[in-house]
């Protein structure tokens, strides 16, 4: 199978994590390009970032198998089912608690029948219990999502009748959540404005950035400056739409803590082990906003056996000194204030181990292509999208010179080449770069 390769794991190992994929699942069923299962999708896909999810999943089912083969066998069976929240979790499982397999100490998940938490660990200073948590995207921000697809698409329909080439959209609502009116609202300003934006460059050499604020939303439309190496042929476009948090985000972390303290506070003696809760985080809300709710729930509940809360969120983060894209888990510990005298008897690092990318404790930075800055919100959704055509560049010896590239999720770059009076784009394996589908 043809996949794009383009890591530092040997290929080898990226072949035996496909083939243990291959072992659990049937490959018929996995090749099968109709299916919207996660693993059919990333199967079915080529580019490096799906590698190197099914990388990380055929890993961990290999860890696994030699762990507990019928309790791995159990989960698969969850992540063939038909609900999407108990695959999510069944997916954290599985992955999630491969991290925790090392020569340190050994491993043990929990039978299904098992109430009160999802694994033990046993190292020779302690006992670790941990209950898993996967925080699936809620319905406010996949509405957000919605309403910003739907935008976009008028952006583009409103470029094509204005007859614009080029645009750069910056939409933020940084202070509430843009409600269906307040979307209705953007959508009708946004002929006047896209408009307003073409007359005011047509008439100056230099191009001018329109800036304004409508009812709640910040709007900053400009060009680029790399506007001449731009193909003419083809209509380019950035839009980025960045929208407060819904107030029910904290509630929903809340009720995942809510649900594991209270059965690790029915079945778990807190003197005879470690308790932590172990929660899987969507890209779309930020570690650090949650580990602000954290606190505050530890500081409410302040009778909780969980000695801490894990945070784990799988990213694919630029890499500034590379010029590249990798896979990054970011890991977060939060400490529960009330047990630091019991924690402390038994304290010793956890050692994750990740087949492959980089492990951190800070939160994954977004990458904003235009003015090559990363930035963090921690309070807001952000949606990204964007296609830039540009023109090949011309050597001495008459040859010319482009290739197709990912700027940053979301965001592509395409080189067009004229040849005989056809246009050609070279296509490009990671188109789907940026959508992680089970990390």
């Amino acid at each position: 199978m043809l996949r794009g390769y383009g890591t530092d794991v040997p290929r080898d190992q990226i072949d035996t994590a496909l083939k243990e994929i291959a072992c659990f699942f049937e490959e018929n069923w996995l090749q099968d390009k109709k299916g919207e299962h996660p693993l059919q999708l990333l199967w079915n896909r080529k580019d490096n970032l799906s590698t190197l999810e099914l990388l990380t999943f055929g890993t961990a089912l290999q860890r696994m198998k030699e762990i507990n083969e019928s309790w791995l066998k159990g989960q698969i069976k969850i992540i063939m089912g038909s609900d999407e929240n108990n695959r999510r979790g069944a997916f954290f499982e599985i992955i999630g608690l491969s991290f925790f397999a090392d020569n340190s100490s050994s491993l043990h998940p929990a039978p299904n029948s098992q109430p009160g938490f999802d694994a033990t660990i046993l190292s020779t200073l302690r006992e670790t219990k941990v209950s898993c948590k996967s925080y699936g995207r809620s319905l406010h921000d996949r509405e957000f999502e919605r309403q910003s697809k739907e935008t976009e698409i008028l952006i583009l329909d409103l470029m094509k009748k204005n007859k614009l080439r080029y645009a750069e959209f910056f939409i933020a609502s940084f202070d509430e959540y843009p409600l269906l009116e307040d979307w209705i609202d953007l959508r009708k300003q946004l002929p006047l404005i896209i408009q307003s934006f073409q007359r005011s460059n047509r008439n100056n050499r230099i191009p001018i950035p329109l800036k304004l604020d409508v009812r709640g939303w910040t709007i900053r439309v400009r060009q680029s400056s790399r506007i001449a190496e731009l193909a003419l042929t083809m209509r380019s476009y950035q839009v980025m739409i960045i929208g407060q948090y819904h107030k029910n985000e904290e509630r929903n972390l809340h009720s995942k803590l809510d649900e594991a303290q209270k059965n690790l506070n029915r079945h778990v003696t807190q003197e005879n082990s470690v308790n932590i809760i172990y929660i899987h985080l969507p890209l779309s809300i930020s570690v650090n906003k949650c580990s602000e709710w954290i606190k505050n729930y530890f500081v409410e509940n302040p009778t909780s056996v969980a000695n801490m809360v894990f945070l784990y969120q799988c990213s694919e983060s630029f890499l500034t000194t590379e010029e590249n894209f990798a896979l990054t888990h970011s890991v977060h510990c939060e400490i529960n204030p009330y047990r630091i005298a019991s924690l402390n008897k038994k304290s010793t690092p956890y050692v994750l181990n990740i087949p492959v990318g980089y492990l951190t404790n800070e939160t994954p930075v977004i990458r904003i292509f235009g003015d090559s800055e990363l930035l963090s919100l921690d309070s807001h959704y952000i949606y990204q999208k964007g296609r830039i055509y540009k023109n090949p560049v011309y050597e001495e010896d008459g040859s010319m010179v482009g290739d197709s590239k990912k700027l940053a999720p979301g965001l592509h770059e395409y080189t067009v080449f004229v040849l005989n009076g056809e246009i050609v784009i070279p296509t490009m394996h990671d188109e789907h770069s940026g959508e992680l589908l089970i990390l």
